[in-house]
């Protein structure tokens, strides 16, 4: 005697068919939430690098026209602070953890099947 699930495909192909483009569909839904999460990080991470050197080469510049000109003006402080503030703001998106809950559906569509054929078997 054949397992239910052996019949079945014999008997009936597009529903195994079906089965396997809806699981298809949920793991291409979960693939491009995680891909669109993983390029905003990315994006973030990039943005922090930048204005990290950024950063660096005004405060540089802050700090000799300081000396040049023997006198402080706030300006020198702001402007890298600034650029500093976006590229902190930036790193804390960056190292972000991944929203948990990433293919949970499939997950549980998976236990549902195999909890279906321990009951047919």
């Amino acid at each position: 005697m054949l397992h239910p699930i052996f019949s079945t495909a014999i008997q009936r192909p597009d529903l195994i068919a079906e089965h396997v483009s809806a699981y298809c569909a949920v793991i291409n839904q979960d693939a491009k939430a995680v891909g669109t999460q993983f390029v905003k990080r990315a994006i973030a991470g990039s943005v922090a690098v930048i204005c990290g050197s950024i950063f660096v080469s005004l405060l540089g510049v802050a700090v000799m026209l300081g000396f040049t000109l023997n006198q402080f003006h706030w300006s020198l402080v702001v402007v890298p602070g600034v650029v500093l503030l976006i590229a902190v703001w930036a790193g804390f998106k960056a190292v972000q953890p991944l929203v948990h809950g990433n293919f949970a559906d499939l997950k549980t569509q998976l236990k549902n099947d195999v909890s279906a054929l321990r009951m047919a078997s």
